[in-house]
């Protein structure tokens, strides 16, 4: 392949999708145009590039833009998922702390955000790869909420869609041709940009110190994660020992709708997330508090669990400080399924659906 005729260099923090753009409507074709030239036997913008490419389509990059292959594995978002979980990523799937994109052919469900002060400032628009984490919900340059959909048509953000005819720049919405930097502006609310800072130090920093004990990055994400998993117990046993305990040791945490929970976190919407990470904000902070109210409260220990019966170690100090139920009585416990769907596994079903045929 021959080498292009336009140099597109990478921006700071640059998403490899947000490049392959940019490149495009540089060379003055559509992205599929030039994602169909690249790699004819591959439809690229059905799978979430951000993920990373392999070593021959890198390869064909370099050829044609005669960059260095380091770019585009840093622009990947490989590097930093494997920081936010042990486990093995799947290779198709929802990426723990990243948001999904949720494509079916070309059409995207969410997973992309922008912050439209940002795209003003940019002599040349272009999405940030940190957009795509889940704990992002704001910009911690211009304290606004990040936004998720068109204020035009409310369609997801698709930029991949766009065409050379209709615009030079990537940020413009291919359904109805809406300006994202002239979107309306929320202010950001401290908690998730607090807790955003505290993130990205974690992350950068490579752990850090939880009630007196040291936790890597993996390990603290998976803290986070277990934390709203509890939160989100709390949102449906709201008269539980666990739900009053949280509301106890976090009074200044924002009341969650059990409607914004049925998905998981990276599957929500902006909106949901604020709210949600919001109150792990509140309850990271007041783990101490936390600790003493459940214990005060006659908790048993079964109520920290996940479905398999774990907890992160770093939470062992709540565990261990409360009632261990009897094996006897708890293990004899029988689950019997009822006739009729709960309200909550419908309610699951609908917003699925709603998200299959991109209505929210």
């Amino acid at each position: 392949m021959s080498r292009w005729p336009i140099a597109v260099e990478f921006k700071e923090d640059e998403s490899l999708s947000s490049w392959l753009i940019r490149s495009a409507l540089s060379l003055g074709c559509d992205p599929i145009v030039l994602t169909g030239w690249l790699w004819p036997k591959w439809r690229a913008w059905t799978f979430d590039l951000d993920r990373g490419l392999n070593t021959d389509k890198i390869s064909e990059l370099v050829k044609c833009s005669e960059l260095n292959r380091s770019m585009f594995e840093a622009a990947s978002l490989l590097s930093s998922a494997s920081k936010f979980s042990a486990r093995d990523l799947p290779r198709h799937g929802v990426w723990p702390w990243i948001q999904a994109l949720g494509a079916r052919n070309r059409l995207y469900r969410g997973g992309t955000q922008y912050c439209p002060l940002c795209f003003d400032c940019d002599l040349t628009p272009y999405f940030r790869k940190h957009w795509r984490f889940s704990w992002v919900t704001a910009c911690h340059k211009h304290a606004v909420q990040m936004i998720d959909r068109c204020p035009g048509c409310h369609m997801p953000i698709e930029s991949h869609r766009l065409q050379a005819l209709d615009t030079a720049v990537l940020s413009q919405c291919p359904s109805c041709c809406f300006d994202y930097r002239s979107s309306p502006i929320l202010p950001a609310t401290t908690e998730t940009t607090e807790f955003q800072r505290t993130a990205l130090m974690v992350k950068n920093d490579g752990g850090v110190t939880i009630c007196g004990s040291v936790v890597s990055t993996h390990e603290w994400f998976d803290l986070c994660k277990h934390l709203l998993l509890l939160i989100r117990r709390s949102v449906y046993l709201p008269k539980s020992t666990l739900a009053i305990a949280i509301r106890d040791s976090c009074p200044g945490a924002p009341i969650i709708s059990s409607d914004n929970l049925i998905l998981q976190l990276e599957l929500l919407n902006v909106g949901a997330r604020t709210d949600l990470l919001a109150s792990l904000h509140h309850l990271l902070n007041n783990l101490e508090a936390f600790s003493k109210n459940l214990e005060s409260a006659g908790a048993l220990s079964t109520c920290l669990v996940d479905k398999g019966g774990r907890i992160p170690i770093s939470l062992h100090f709540l565990f261990d400080a409360l009632i261990k139920p009897d094996p006897r009585i708890y293990g004899s416990r029988i689950l019997r399924p009822t006739k009729a769907k709960s309200k909550g596994t419908v309610m699951k079903s609908w917003v699925r659906l709603k998200r299959k045929y991109r209505l929210e």
